[in-house]
């Protein structure tokens, strides 16, 4: 499969920053890791995440009855997803378009990247370069390669499909 890109995809108050907000102050610290200068930290020391750090809230999926619900309707439009073994939500944050992610790279998981706030730009190699804003949504089949640049204060949603 090819990656497919889908504009205002989705409803914009799936997760924002006041939900985003409360989440930080309550979220278990090992369950948050943080890239910083393309580096990535896990656990993070809170003391250090900056302008350019990128924070990612991993194994969220139970936060919110939407994100459940988000995922039956990634079955229905990516068949292939029904047959996964595993699946997670991983929140990704930015304070600033000065953050860093992580460098071009593949996964062993499909992802399903949703923007819920500000802007990102996703580059796929030898497939396309797009800007994800509010409500727009990413299909990244497994072993295709992209990165991901942080272009304003955002949250983006990582649905990953695991079939093994």
């Amino acid at each position: 499969m090819e990656p497919i890109f889908y504009r205002n995809f989705i409803n914009s108050s799936v997760f924002n920053f006041d939900e985003l907000k409360n989440l930080y102050e309550n979220y278990p610290e090992d369950k948050i890791e943080m890239i910083n200068n393309n580096i990535k930290y896990r656990p993070y020391i809170r003391e250090q995440v900056n302008n350019k750090s990128t924070l990612i809230f991993v194994e969220a999926e139970n936060i919110k009855e939407e994100f459940k619900s988000l995922k039956k309707v990634f079955e229905l439009k990516f068949p292939k997803l029904k047959k996964s073994k595993r699946w997670e939500v991983h929140i990704y944050f930015s304070y600033s378009g000065e953050s860093t992610s992580f460098k071009t790279h593949t996964d062993v998981a499909d992802n399903i990247i949703v923007q819920t706030e500000g802007l990102s730009k996703w580059h796929l190699p030898g497939f396309f370069d797009k800007t994800l804003t509010i409500g727009d949504m990413l299909w990244i089949p497994k072993g295709v390669e992209h990165g991901c640049v942080p272009l304003s204060k955002r949250i983006s949603l990582s649905f990953a499909f695991w079939d093994f």
